[in-house]
């Protein structure tokens, strides 16, 4: 039996779920068994599923009754057969490393349950989940509920690897007919596991689909999706509240759960109130009452910010006449610096009716306590999009992204200004700052549910003596606001929108480099390196066991080694006086991409090319390859590549050329179609892939070939590519039996074309009649 069970309920997903099983075919934990439920899709999503289960034999296709998820879930669990179980949603994506490092942990700690780290993808892009970084901001080993109550905010069964024993052993299962349905056996597994391992790592990704047709966006979509989800939420609330009194919690947990239910539960239905029915908003009251009524803290233990605080106290009141003006779409928190302190005021908007309710007219022409005072629960959140260093005399640093000020759950809004603090070491002597104003927003995130007080920022910061600076140092990037005169640095940095600039190291001169990285915290930081060390050359010996690494120069580095992204180091060599070292290369098995380190003349550095180096071979299996690259900013990575084809066979005839070879392997995600791309002018073919008969066959016409050769003018040289339609486009290779049949010289009717042997056993067109010698076989340029 398979060790680990996954359960992927679907309908209508067709558009996202085609992702979704090429990640889980994709798993580096390959002992697993896919629990496939289709709940009687209507747009070809099933169609997908028996396709991927045609072809993985891990995949096991069930029929739902079309009676939404729960049931759904319930009936893959009866068909498990894993001693773990796992749960994904059809539309969400996971990383290839999403079960296995979950096991890793499970297998050393010994827990019951895993969690793991989760981000939004809204748009392609991936955002901060709220609820994710309150229950993963801190990793930890072998713990209880008491010992890490935010776990209480950790409410989706998907991001977790569970003990098959622990869910049957309280006979869990998913209450049919729910929308909300995994936040009571996400908790319940909390409750009951003895060891909990939590983890900082982002495995899952839950996606926010454009249309606006999931379960998670259609809850708010009408009166009666928004009646069901109020209706839903009372019960989750409800049955969580009551499992968690019977299991005697401690206080801590205690306090968390009910921050969760005034700060995110009752939060995510209050802006919907203003347009919302009398039926909606009696419920909601309702539900307010509910939770209220139930604390087991008070209104005063929580950071609530004015709003939430003026919501909150109408309620306990009885005025829930007051509750339209209060949570109009107008209603601001303002907030103005005041003796060296920040202090806030509520100004209740406009109702739907336009017609200020008596009960607040005096309450907005008179100033009063109830709505007036320090800001008590002030906090700064920014997120950085984008960090740029940009050569010049002097250097300058440009930092964007977003910023918003609250007090507890309100938005504090005012003239604020955006600050950038620079410091060198965490000295604070070397610390420099910029400001600038800050900008609207086009949109609101999201559905619009809320109404976010983010406003963006560019940052501009010259660097008058960073290249005169010849010591190596850390300079931590940090932004905040001010008002009037009164600073506060961020809180709390969100690198859920961090964008791939981070990863650009910037070259000062010829001596200096500056790479850029984020630390656990989520803040930027800027490394100065000494940049003399360079590669000049590398490749593998002929045993493929070991790289030989030429520098350039003599003197600069003692001593290489690869290196982890976790600062492991795995093996490393020495450096003779000729700049020369045999580097071994790590075992098989090692996953991911590995970092090329170097001891320099002024301590550990990250080695550059020189000029002109090209990616190179350190191992040649037929399975795989690794290659040691340069990275976009700069540095050299090892990096394992596996390939999506292997060519066996290739025949002409007056129209075409034919390609054929062996289907991929189960484990490799799904190959769609051949890509042709052109060396020399950059344009693009496309066919497509069948199979046939135990093999993928592609054909090849020479026509288009020639469209994109300009008539053959001139020779052509085409690399082969497989393409799995996610735009991931890797090289095809020949089989080592195949070798000697190729190159093959194929005569048509159309045109003269060559298919022959590329760098590291590569495919290649040349078509057309040369106008220059043909390049040898092997050779490196054209791969």
């Amino acid at each position: 039996m398979p060790e680990v069970s996954i359960v992927v309920p679907a309908r209508d997903v067709a558009a996202y779920v085609g992702d979704l099983l090429g990640d889980l075919r994709a798993q580096r934990f390959t002992d697993i068994e896919v629990l496939l439920v289709d709940d009687r899709s209507s747009d070809g999503t099933r169609d997908l599923l028996e396709r991927h289960v045609e072809a993985d034999a891990r995949f096991r296709l069930l029929d739902g009754a079309g009676t939404g998820p729960s049931d759904a879930r319930n009936l893959a669990l009866d068909h498990a057969g894993g001693e773990l179980l796992a749960f994904v949603d059809a539309d969400d994506r996971v990383s290839p490393d999403y079960l296995a490092t979950m096991h890793a942990a499970m297998r050393d700690s010994g827990s019951e349950v895993v969690v793991a780290n989760a981000r939004r993808l809204h748009g392609g892009r991936p955002r901060a989940s709220r609820l994710h970084l309150r229950a993963c901001a801190r990793p930890g080993r072998r713990l209880t509920l008491d010992e890490r109550p935010e776990l209480v905010y950790d409410v989706t069964v998907w991001n977790k690897l569970i003990r098959r024993e622990l869910w049957e052993s309280d006979g869990l299962r998913f209450a049919p007919g729910r929308w909300i349905n995994d936040v009571s056996p996400s908790l319940r597994t909390h409750v009951l596991a003895r060891r909990i391992d939590v983890l900082d790592e982002v495995l899952y990704h839950w996606r926010e689909r454009a249309t606006g047709d999931s379960i998670t966006a259609s809850k708010f979509q009408d009166a009666a999706a928004r009646q069901k989800s109020l209706a839903d939420r009372a019960h989750a609330i409800a049955s969580t509240r009551t499992m968690l009194a019977e299991a005697q919690v401690g206080d801590g947990v205690r306090a968390r759960f009910d921050e969760r239910l005034l700060l995110h539960d009752l939060w995510t239905y209050l802006p919907l109130y203003h347009d919302g029915d009398r039926r909606y908003r009696r419920e909601l009251a309702a539900l307010i009452e509910d939770v209220l009524a139930g604390l087991f803290t008070t209104l005063d233990d929580h950071p609530l910010g004015p709003l939430l605080s003026g919501v909150y106290a109408a309620v306990l009141d009885g005025k829930h006449e007051t509750l339209p003006q209060l949570l109009a779409p107008d209603t601001r928190v303002d907030a103005i610096a005041r003796d060296g302190a920040i202090h806030r005021q509520l100004i209740p908007g406009t109702p739907p009716s336009r017609k200020p309710l008596a009960g607040l007219r005096s309450r907005r022409t008179t100033p009063a306590e109830a709505i007036a005072g320090p800001a008590e629960h002030l906090t700064v959140e920014a997120r950085i999009e984008g960090v740029r260093l940009h050569r010049g005399r002097p250097p300058r640093l440009t930092v964007t992204g977003r910023l918003r000020l609250r007090d507890g759950a309100s938005d504090l809004h005012g003239p604020w200004q955006a600050t950038l603090w620079l410091t060198a070491n965490g000295t604070r002597t070397r610390t420099r700052r910029a400001t600038t104003e800050l900008r609207a927003l086009p949109a609101p995130d999201a559905h619009g549910l809320r109404r976010p007080g983010w406003r963006a920022f560019t940052l501009d910061l010259a660097l008058e003596d960073l290249d005169a600076n010849a010591d190596l140092e850390r300079w931590t990037v940090q932004v905040g606001a001010q008002l009037d005169g009164v600073h506060h640095r961020a809180q709390r940095n969100v690198a859920g929108y961090v964008d791939p600039t981070l990863a650009v190291g910037t070259a000062l001169d010829d001596h200096l480099d500056v790479i850029t990285r984020l630390d656990r915290n989520g803040q930027v930081q800027l490394r100065l390196v000494d940049a003399r060390v360079r590669v000049a050359a590398a490749h593998r010996d002929g045993y493929g066991a070991s790289v030989l690494v030429q520098l350039a120069g003599e003197g600069t580095a003692t001593r290489l080694w690869w290196q982890d992204p976790d600062g492991t180091v795995l093996a490393g060599a020495l450096v003779d006086h000729d700049g020369r070292t045999r580097l071994p290369v790590p075992v098989a098995g090692t996953s991911g991409s590995l970092e090329l380190w170097a001891q320099g003349t002024k301590g550990p550095v990250r080695p550059r090319p020189v000029d002109g180096f090209t990616t190179a071979a350190v191992s040649d299996e037929r399975a795989r390859e690794r290659v040691l690259r340069p990275t976009v900013g700069g540095s050299l990575v090892l990096e394992e590549r596996r390939p999506r084809l292997t060519l066996t066979r290739a025949w002409p005839d007056d129209e075409a050329l034919h390609l054929a070879g062996p289907p991929p392997a189960r484990s490799l995600p799904h190959v769609d179609r051949i890509v042709l791309e052109s060396v020399w002018s950059g344009a693009v073919v496309a066919v497509p892939l069948s199979r046939e008969a135990g093999r993928w066959h592609a054909t090849l016409p020479l026509t288009a070939l020639a469209a994109g050769s300009g008539g053959f003018d001139t020779a052509w040289t085409w690399r082969l590519l497989a393409d799995d339609g996610d735009g991931d486009l890797r090289p095809i290779r020949t089989a080592t039996e195949a070798r000697a049949a190729l190159p093959l010289h194929a005569v048509t009717t159309c045109a003269e074309v060559e298919l022959r042997l590329g760098a590291r056993g590569r495919p290649q067109l040349l078509a057309g009649e040369p106008s220059v010698p043909p390049q040898p076989t092997g050779h490196a340029g054209a791969d």
